[in-house]
């Protein structure tokens, strides 16, 4: 058996010799929160809804695979079955999650 985890969050399990393969979950579901300094959001409104983050300069995650910038996905409240996407605008874009984190901690934006 091996266990591989890839960034940021993809893991899977290979188990030799074994003739049906497929995907399994390995957990429960995973919450996601928008976060950001104290000091940013003592000079931004902090935002109540995803429609709110539009008005933040959002620091943007570019995956390192070439696919692109990840979207920030939401649930929709009172149907976790029903998932949007929000698009991401911002002037700080990043392969690197330490960075960001960092850069966040520093007051340049929420983080998703």
């Amino acid at each position: 058996m091996k266990i591989c985890v890839r960034s940021p969050a993809n893991a899977f399990v290979v188990l030799r010799g074994a003739r049906d393969r497929g995907a399994v979950p390995l957990g429960g579901d995973v919450r996601i929160a928008v976060a950001g300094s104290p000091e940013y959001f003592e000079r931004h409104a902090k935002p109540d809804t995803p429609d709110d983050l539009a008005a933040h300069d959002r620091p943007r995650y570019r995956f390192s695979t070439g696919s692109g910038i990840y979207r920030w996905g939401f649930t929709q409240p009172g149907d976790s079955r029903r998932v949007f996407e929000v698009e991401t605008h911002g002037s700080l874009v990043s392969n690197d999650l330490r960075t960001m984190v960092k850069a966040v901690a520093q007051g340049v934006g929420p983080l998703h």
